[in-house]
C-alpha cells in the first residue's frame, strides 16, 4: 500500500523555534514593583541611657544648690553695692592714707568688680565641669578638686572685699554655703557606687520590646 505524502507543517509548528514574547518597557507612569516582605519582623531593641547611681544624683543636686547660692550671693552683692563700695573705699583708704581720692576710687572699683567677676567665673567653670562629669567623664572629678581650692581662695577674697556691714553677713554666709555644698558634691561623687558608674563600660541597657 503506497504511503501518502506528509502534509507541510504550518507556520509556528514544531521544527521552528518559538518566538519569545517581549515585555513592554516600563514607562514613567509604571509603578515600581512591590517590595518583598521582611524576613525578620522582630523590632530592634530599645535602649535608654545608663541611669546614674544614688551618689551621682546626690552629687549633682549638691552642685546645683552650690551654684544657686553663688548666684544669690552675686545678686545680693549687686543690690547692696553702694554700701559695699563705700565700706571698701574706707578699707582701702585705711591701708594707704596717702593715696589721693581718684586713685582710691579706681582701686576700689577694680577690687570690687574683680571679686564679683571671680565668683561668677567660679560658678561658670564648675558648671561646665559638672556637666562633663554627668556625661560619665570620671576624670573631671579631679579637675573639680583642683577647682575647689581656687573656689576657697575666691570665697576668702569675697569675704574680705565685698562682705562689709550687716549685708556682708548674708553675703559671707552665702559664699561659705556655696563652698560647703560644692565640697559635699565632690565628696559624693567619690563614693564607690559613683566610681563604679563612671567606670562602667555598658553605655546603655537594652529594654524588652513592647
Amino acid at each position: 500500500m503506497p504511503h501518502e505524502p506528509a502534509e507541510a507543517a504550518p507556520d509556528g509548528a514544531a521544527g521552528e523555534p518559538a518566538r519569545e514574547t517581549s515585555r513592554p518597557p516600563a514607562g514613567p507612569d509604571t509603578p515600581p514593583p512591590a517590595r518583598p516582605p521582611m524576613s525578620n519582623m522582630t523590632p530592634a531593641p530599645i535602649h535608654k541611657p545608663l541611669e546614674p547611681t544614688g551618689p551621682v544624683k546626690v552629687s549633682n543636686r549638691l552642685w546645683m544648690l552650690s551654684f544657686l547660692f553663688g548666684v544669690v550671693a552675686i545678686v545680693f552683692t549687686f543690690l547692696s553695692r553702694n554700701t559695699q563700695v563705700e565700706k571698701l573705699t574706707e578699707f582701702i583708704t585705711d591701708l594707704d592714707p596717702k593715696q589721693d581720692d581718684a586713685t582710691v576710687e579706681t582701686v576700689t572699683a577694680v577690687v570690687y568688680w574683680a571679686t564679683v567677676a571671680a565668683i561668677a567665673l567660679v560658678i561658670l567653670i564648675e558648671l561646665l565641669l559638672v556637666r562633663g562629669m554627668m556625661n560619665r567623664h570620671g576624670a573631671v572629678r579631679w579637675v573639680l578638686l583642683v577647682m575647689l581650692v581656687f573656689h576657697a581662695a575666691v570665697t576668702l577674697l569675697g569675704d574680705a572685699f565685698i562682705a562689709f556691714g550687716g549685708e556682708g553677713i548674708y553675703i559671707s554666709s552665702l559664699l561659705v554655703a556655696q563652698l560647703v555644698l560644692a565640697g559635699a558634691g565632690l565628696v559624693a561623687s567619690l563614693f564607690p557606687r559613683a566610681s563604679s558608674w563612671f567606670r562602667s563600660k555598658n553605655e546603655t541597657d537594652p529594654l524588652a520590646p513592647a
